[in-house]
């Protein structure tokens, strides 16, 4: 008699790691958020998370790669292993051969080299470690600071 093997089905380990990831995250971005980031311990993260610290280690490896983690969240408003550029959204915008309607409408005379310098800037890591982990920024407000930023600075005022 022939043994058949069942196929393994990693799906439910892959859902539980994921979702231990996405508590790490969350855990650093409110205990950044409440304390700021250099008081903040990898040990608080993994109890705030349920999670040990090796795991925190495992999962980012450094507190600053959990932090730019933190930055990916806000910033594309999920925790997808998908680079922000390679979203269907951001193709859409590629594949616009018109950057007015690319981007909405944008104020006269801006040039592409300022539209992207402009994004370059404001969506750097830089403006949320000084804002939201050093000066404490609740992640709505800095939302809202960004979105009304970038407007300003490349759409016409209405």
């Amino acid at each position: 008699m022939t043994e058949v093997k069942r196929s393994y089905d990693a799906s439910g380990r892959r859902a539980q790691a994921r979702a231990r990831r996405l508590a790490m995250v969350l855990a650093a971005r409110d205990l950044f958020e409440r304390d700021g980031y250099r008081p903040t311990t990898i040990a608080a993260i993994a109890a705030h998370a349920g999670v040990s610290a090796e795991s925190v280690y495992k999962g980012f490896g450094t507190k600053a790669a959990l932090a730019k983690a933190v930055f990916d969240l806000a910033l594309a408003g999920d925790d997808e292993p998908v680079p922000v550029a390679e979203r269907p959204a951001m193709q859409a915008v590629r594949d616009e051969p018109d950057v007015r309607r690319q981007t909405g409408q944008l104020r006269a005379g801006i040039s592409l080299d300022e539209v992207r310098d402009v994004l370059w800037n404001y969506l750097a890591i830089d403006h949320y470690e000084r804002l939201v982990l050093s000066q404490g920024w609740p992640h709505e407000r800095y939302t809202r600071w960004l979105t009304d930023a970038i407007t300003s600075a490349l759409c016409p005022l209405s």
